[in-house]
């Protein structure tokens, strides 16, 4: 059953922003269910229709709900993932990217540590089937078919370990976690040729997981990390001298 408080003066459509996440959170509003309208939201809550639209539209924005023209506002499917890259995408910054690198290299060493002991063979061919249309994109540069397998490729890393806590965590927080930085990344691409496959970080990573070569496959993701956090700080400054 709806739960609807009246709301006192003090940061008022925060107050109702509130209680409408909290309904859909608990199931009271389910995906697909509309919900009252503007006039009839004033009358339950005792609050100004400014208020109200002040709330919905930060619903809206979360992608809590969504509003149909002429027909109302409706409760949007929802997921815990897609709930937190909305948040996240709302207040990450440049200079975060370098801190979530850090952070993925952290998380992936480990979890290939594990897909050495625990990859399948069918495992190994899924991730050399993204590797190759990875490596494609590259050649071909379709940046857009390459952000979307090389994400897959390292998705698949995750899923080889067997961890479900590793893999929940990267469902859940894969648009943070694997960011596509297109437009700042172009230049990179067609600037830089297509390495061998001798010194293609992702190529060893792959032979190596099949030869169940841990050293070798922490080494090159190692490098693999590390040179893309240099292009982020590279990109960093000249945005710094851009502005300074």
């Amino acid at each position: 059953m709806t739960e609807i408080e009246k709301i006192s003066r003090a940061g008022v459509s925060d107050q109702v922003y509130r209680q409408l996440r909290d309904n859909v959170l608990s199931g009271a509003w389910k995906p697909g269910d509309k919900i009252p309208s503007e006039n009839q939201l004033v009358m339950l809550f005792g609050v100004s229709r400014a208020s109200i639209r002040m709330a919905i539209q930060r619903m809206i924005t979360l992608g809590l709900l969504e509003s149909r023209v002429g027909n109302g506002t409706y409760v949007k499917s929802f997921s815990p993932g897609s709930f937190i890259n909305e948040i996240v995408s709302l207040t990450l910054r440049p200079d975060d990217q370098i801190e979530i690198m850090e952070f993925r290299k952290a998380l992936e060493i480990e979890a290939l540590r594990l897909a050495v002991q625990r990859a399948t063979d069918e495992d190994l061919r899924n991730l050399e089937e993204i590797h190759i249309r990875s490596r494609k994109a590259f050649r071909e540069l379709d940046l857009e078919t390459y952000f979307k397998e090389d994400m897959q490729f390292h998705m698949q890393i995750f899923r080889m370990s067997k961890n479900s806590i590793f893999i929940s965590t990267v469902e859940t927080l894969g648009d943070v976690l694997f960011p596509h930085f297109y437009s700042v990344a172009r230049d990179f691409f067609k600037t830089n040729e297509v390495p061998s496959d001798e010194s293609d970080q992702h190529t060893i990573i792959v032979n190596a997981l099949k030869n169940r070569d841990v050293k070798t496959c922490v080494r090159a993701y190692t490098k693999l990390i590390d040179e893309l956090t240099a292009m982020y700080r590279q990109l960093q400054s000249k945005e710094k001298i851009k502005k300074g």
